[in-house]
């Protein structure tokens, strides 16, 4: 009769049998099998296999790692995937039939975990579908809750800190925040204050312009949870945007109120959810007439607007998506969370390339240009770089693995010698 551990159980809700008999010698091939021993979360250790025969309680183990744990996943990305694509796409200008039979046949030749050459490749069947009859791999919709460690995270955060050392040591803090994902700066600028113990403003006013109500609602919530964490008095305005940049008037007592206002604007990659457009040259000039303290403006460093058609413009991102997704891969992740952020960045690749039509022209969304451009950009609108040095407070554990290198203009993000964002902060010229 064999005693039964109470605790493991199959699927099937049956007990196991685990017996120990140390005077038994071991039997054909049981010198082979011993307890599964999985190391600690993030380690490499090999614990050391028992003595045949020793008593040994140990849970059942899955063969492989639960989903939920965090862990590594290096880039895979076949020496030929750069070359082959180039040609794909290169081939596909002349005879987009051909190219869609080569590129699906080429498809099935990718080792299981290829995921950007497999992107590359969906964005390219987008191009080719209408032409030859391709049917597009699209990628899967992404999970919100990646978000929180996407690239725009740890730009978010760099511009938090930014901010939160132009804050004033009292008097009124006016915040006006630009684009998706910034409606929870304002929060995160009180937070780090708070935790830093420096000096903070008497009052608070958040005027926050998103395109989604729910980026809205959380900003809100989590502004309200870091006032009275402070024990500050905390405003929030939502200012909804309807498929524009800009809302359709200010707040009059965001022109007229009195106190330090200070602006924040963020863009980024194309197909990022939610999407939103980047910062025109309409919002840089009219938030410069609104007399800001600064301005914090925080866009990818992607040439993804390059001349030479959709093939100049794969040649551009290339290196670009790479160093991301190299990122991505590096870092210590649940494999769901980096495959949802990898689905993310990749619906994107589409509009680099531009949707196919008559000129194979890129989409509004596709356009984002190099921070060379943001900074000619900013003084063509009338500013001038911040005198802002560099310091502790920038950065943190959020930008996770990233990089961050300060500049006259900007710090940048970045990642195998590529950067990947740039949070620039600049003054109004008068």
């Amino acid at each position: 009769m064999y005693p039964y551990l109470t605790c493991p159980r199959t699927p099937y809700g049956k007990k196991i049998p685990f017996v120990s008999c140390p005077s038994d010698p071991p039997s054909k091939g049981e010198e082979s099998m011993s307890p599964t021993f999985p190391p600690p979360a993030g380690s490499s250790a090999v614990l050391q296999r028992p003595a045949p025969g020793r008593t040994v309680f140990t849970a059942l183990s899955p063969a492989a790692a639960p989903a939920a744990i965090p862990a590594a996943e290096p880039l895979l990305l076949p020496a030929e995937a750069y070359g082959e694509l180039r040609w794909l796409l290169a081939s596909a200008l002349q005879s987009p039939a051909a190219a869609a039979v080569r590129l699906q046949r080429w498809l099935g030749t990718l080792p299981d975990g290829a995921r950007l050459p497999a992107l590359w490749a969906a964005a390219m069947q987008q191009q080719l579908a209408p032409a030859a009859g391709a049917v597009p791999r699209r990628p899967a919709p992404p999970a919100a809750h990646a978000a929180q460690a996407g690239l725009e995270a740890a730009a978010h955060h760099t511009a938090a800190a930014m901010l939160a050392r132009l804050a004033p040591p009292d008097g009124e803090l006016r915040l006006l925040l630009l684009g998706p994902g910034t409606a929870c700066t304002a929060a995160t600028v009180l937070e780090l204050l708070h935790a830093a113990g420096r000096p903070l403003p008497a009052r608070v006013a958040v005027y926050a312009a998103e395109a989604d109500p729910a980026a809205l609602l959380a900003g809100e919530r989590a502004l309200q949870r870091a006032g009275t964490a402070c024990g500050l008095a905390v405003r929030f305005h939502a200012l909804p945007l309807r498929g524009a940049v800009l809302p359709a008037a200010w707040p009059a007592e965001l022109t007229a109120g009195g106190g330090t206002l200070l602006a924040y604007a963020a863009g980024r990659l194309p197909g990022a959810d939610p999407a939103g457009p980047a910062p025109s040259a309409e919002l840089l000039a009219e938030v410069n007439g609104l007399r800001p303290r600064a301005l914090v403006l925080s866009v990818p460093d992607a040439d993804l607007a390059a001349a030479g058609g959709p093939l100049g413009r794969f040649e551009a991102a290339w290196p670009y998506y790479e160093a991301l997704f190299r990122w991505l891969g590096d870092r210590l992740l649940p494999a769901g969370v980096r495959m949802s952020l990898q689905a993310r960045y990749g619906a994107g690749l589409a509009s680099v390339l531009g949707e196919a039509g008559p000129a194979g022209a890129p989409t509004p969304e596709a356009p984002c240009v190099r921070t060379a451009e943001w900074i000619r950009r900013l003084q063509v609108s009338g500013y001038r770089p911040a005198p802002l040095p560099p310091g502790p407070g920038i950065g943190g554990p959020v930008t996770d693995g990233l990089r961050v290198q300060p500049n006259p203009w900007y710090y940048g993000l970045s990642y195998a010698n590529v950067n990947l964002q740039s949070v620039l902060c600049a003054i109004p010229a008068f």
